[in-house]
């Protein structure tokens, strides 16, 4: 017996729709609850834990006899071997995460609860779950020293400074961050979170990659190319600072040597020696004119004049004109050239070198290269920058 288009029939359809739907409906609630009774049980028993292993250290539990962690530290709260001095210095607390800034040390106690609260959203987790490699604040904040939060950032604690010298210690007592060599004029670094255990070392010191981890045999690089060093990591903090160390000589001998350039200087009117850097000291290199090879070509540099490119006997090629700051920093001034020959340029725009003025113990080009199509970089070094 078929019913077509009976009232009946569409009747026991809709029926049958709304059955299933409520059945689904069903479903999906038993899913919901069923995980979040998950959820509060599991943080239930991890509270629990917590407060059985402080009673246990309160008491002197057996544990404890046996040589366990919590013997180590003597106890939950930090005692007077911690005074102020500690306070002053918190990068010393044995107990501090791995990447945490020494100002932040305090945040990272654990409360009676032994839990940890996040930095802005006040969310609360198990201490435990600090430097878990998961990330569970939304502010990335409970994972200081590893790359699970996207915006996450590794302290590292090498400590760079002009009064003292001394070694970063061996792998083995970094402790992640509390690795410390002194090294002149910079500051601790932050490493971001998606670099830490990447395989790339980061920190003159390796301690960016504490896990050990290395690149697959398909990323490393076989030979020398000045970018980046792969793990396992040396630590190269001596070899740094000792760069510094002659750097920061070459400045002092490049100090002494810029009387001839003050002194040519003298001819110019105030107004004039704004064009050429700070009290007109680069005028100098205006009156001159630099030769530079490559393999390839041959360069005349002019500063503030003029770039030109030449191959054998073909007709020379203008790479800039008319230099305009851009930058003026002491040991780096940066020299704009513009409005050189446009020929075979895309969208016939002129060509651009940029020279970039570092400070050294003569006038000469360092280096030269097409940084991309027709848009150049000079590296000069000369006492006038330093």
């Amino acid at each position: 017996m078929h019913c077509v288009k009976s009232k009946k029939c569409r009747k026991r359809k809709v029926q049958t729709l709304a059955l299933l739907a409520v059945i689904v409906i069903l479903y999906f609630l038993l899913q919901f609850f069923s995980v979040s009774r998950l959820s509060t049980y599991r943080n239930k028993n991890v509270q629990v834990m917590h407060a059985e292993s402080a009673e246990d250290i309160d008491r002197g539990s057996p544990d404890q006899d046996r040589g366990s962690p919590d013997k180590d530290r003597g106890s939950l709260d930090l005692s007077k071997k911690y005074s102020d001095e500690v306070v002053q210095h918190p990068a010393h607390i044995p107990s501090a995460p791995r990447g945490v800034h020494p100002s932040n040390v305090a945040r990272y106690s654990e409360d009676s609860d032994g839990m940890f609260t996040c930095m802005e959203s006040k969310l609360r987790i198990p201490m435990e779950r600090v430097n878990d490699n998961f990330c569970d604040c939304p502010d990335s904040s409970d994972e200081p020293g590893t790359s699970a939060c996207p915006d996450g950032k590794l302290f590292e604690m090498t400590e760079l400074d002009t009064k003292s010298v001394g070694q970063c210690p061996p792998a083995s007592h970094l402790n992640g961050t509390n690795g410390r060599t002194r090294i002149p004029q910079r500051g601790p670094q932050f490493v971001h979170s998606s670099k830490v255990n990447d395989g790339i070392c980061d920190c003159c010191d390796g301690s960016d990659e504490w896990a050990g981890q290395e690149v697959p045999p398909l990323m490393r690089l076989k030979g020398k190319t000045g970018a980046v060093l792969h793990a396992p990591c040396a630590d190269r903090c001596g070899d740094i600072r000792k760069l510094i160390e002659d750097e920061r000589r070459i400045q002092q001998k490049g100090l002494l040597l810029q009387k001839r350039y003050l002194d040519a200087a003298k001819q110019l009117s105030p107004r004039e020696k704004t064009n050429y850097g700070p009290l007109g000291i680069f005028y100098l290199l205006s009156q001159q004119c630099y030769e530079h090879s490559t393999h390839e070509y041959r360069y005349t540099i002019c500063p503030f004049q003029s770039v030109k490119q030449s191959s054998g006997a073909v007709r020379h090629t203008v790479l800039g004109r008319d230099g305009r700051w851009v930058q003026l920093t002491p040991g780096d001034y940066l020299l704009t050239m513009a409005q050189g020959d446009a020929t075979l340029c895309p969208d016939g725009q002129p060509r651009q070198t940029q020279i970039r003025f570092l400070c050294g113990l003569e006038d000469h080009v360092i280096s030269i290269h097409e940084d991309q199509k027709c848009r150049y970089v000079v590296r000069f070094s000369s006492p006038a920058a330093c």
